[in-house]
């Protein structure tokens, strides 16, 4: 059975909103789990919410934090992937005309 589109606009009510970012992170959380199974290799994600001070990290803030180290210490990181940008450099992009 086919869904119908969901046109992305800004959700007025708080209580609505939050609820559709938890069942949103849930799924995310879900998919990565999934992905993590079927391909066997580990999958970090870090997921930001306007009302939490603190990221979350799945599946733990250990294990995210030593698969993102292992990607940050890759030799020729820099040579290998052209494009790569840290987030000053696109927020400076972004903001030329």
């Amino acid at each position: 059975m086919a869904r119908k589109k969901v046109n992305l606009q800004w959700i007025t009510k708080a209580s609505g909103r939050r609820a559709t970012v938890k069942r949103r992170r849930n799924g995310i959380k879900k998919k990565v789990d999934e992905l993590a199974t079927l391909y066997s290799t580990k999958v970090g994600v870090v997921l930001y919410d306007e009302n939490q001070d603190k990221p979350l990290a799945w599946p733990n803030d250990s294990e995210a934090k030593a698969m993102f180290q292992k990607f940050i210490d890759m030799p020729d990181c820099g040579k290998r992937f052209k494009k790569t940008q840290n987030q000053e450099e696109l927020l400076s992009n972004l903001s030329r005309p």
